[in-house]
């Protein structure tokens, strides 16, 4: 728009010293096109006031669904991790985060580069990974509910946004349809807009977030529900260590590369320094491994032992501590 009235004053005095000094009646035809455009204008400014204010508060409506949808993901991270605390277990989430590092739902640039929910996984890992604790249920404990995870402000703040602008729309049509083009509630079309707009990205990012199609991806990856990945099979010096060892490697230099990027730096062959503060921490707190993980490993066939010959219904849960000596060996 800058650029049109930049243009549009520009050309007043351009095509007048044409027409006066070259005889071309371009200035003539400048101004009758003017007189068109003002009387355009002049007739339907409402409407283009309308459109250009709708325009303006919806222009980044899908942000909503994006942010709704890191909430959610974090929310129900949390949840998971509490699920799966008195089992000797990873939770097959957090693997999954390990191996395949989350990215940000949202197109925009900067938010990708910044975005720090892998960062939040990794920290969870490594306050984990070196902890022994007592554990007397093989089991996780329930799901809570979904909507539970989204949380009740959220949906009460998606119901209220849906409520109005059904509420206000319903009036004024039932009042008079007329008022949407000649009244002055056609004003009042840019809220009503965003309002339903607005419900409409929180229900998609609902539905795109649900239970149903988390459980399916990680049937896909696992091949199973819920599979028994021991912490004992995370350390570094396993298979499935290692993998998340690469995964976090090659997170790390990619989201660098698009740091160089977003901050129109020239982005370098080999990657030497690491400047975005949400890249992830070495996934370990240590690079080499705790004394006791044959002791670790030796508590668990203990307690399948134990569970086998227990009924399911009378495994309690115990968040007590395991105290192992803290002496550090070199992975094999």
């Amino acid at each position: 728009m800058k650029k049109l009235i930049f243009w549009a004053v520009l050309l007043y005095p351009v095509t007048y010293l044409i027409e006066r000094f070259v005889g071309l009646s371009i200035f003539s035809t400048y101004k009758e096109l003017i007189m068109v455009g003002y009387n355009f204008i002049y007739s339907w400014w409402d409407w283009l006031l309308i459109t250009g204010i709708t325009y303006y508060v919806c222009r980044n409506i899908s942000e909503i669904k994006y942010d709704t949808q890191e909430e959610i993901r974090n929310n129900r991270f949390v949840y998971e991790m509490e699920r799966w605390q008195n089992t000797p277990y990873v939770p097959p989430l957090l693997f999954f985060y390990l191996t395949n590092p989350p990215q940000s739902y949202s197109n925009n640039a900067a938010k990708a580069v910044n975005n720090r929910f892998y960062q939040t996984v990794v920290n969870y890992f490594r306050d984990r990974v070196f902890i022994n604790a007592f554990y007397n249920s093989p089991n996780p404990q329930n799901r809570p509910d979904f909507w539970q995870v989204i949380g009740a402000l959220d949906i009460f703040k998606t119901i209220l946004a849906f409520s109005l602008a059904l509420g206000w729309f319903s009036a004024v049509t039932l009042s008079s349809p007329n008022n949407w083009f000649s009244g002055w509630e056609r004003f009042s079309i840019p809220p009503i807009f965003y309002l339903s707009m607005y419900f409409v990205m929180k229900v998609q990012a609902y539905a795109e977030m649900s239970y149903s199609t988390l459980d399916e991806i990680l049937l896909n990856y696992f091949g199973q529900h819920d599979p028994r990945i021991t912490w004992r099979e995370l350390l570094q010096d396993q298979d499935r260590g290692h993998i998340v060892l690469s995964a976090w490697q090659a997170e790390r230099e990619k989201r660098q590369r698009y740091t160089f990027i977003v901050r129109n730096m020239p982005v370098p062959e080999y990657i030497s320094q690491y400047t975005n503060p949400s890249l992830a921490p070495y996934p370990y707190p240590s690079q080499q491994l705790p004394d006791w993980v044959d002791q670790m490993e030796l508590y668990y066939q203990d307690k399948q032992k134990e569970w086998q010959a227990v009924p399911a219904e009378n495994r309690p849960g115990s968040n007590n501590v395991i105290e192992f000596k803290k002496k550090t060996r070199k992975p094999s």
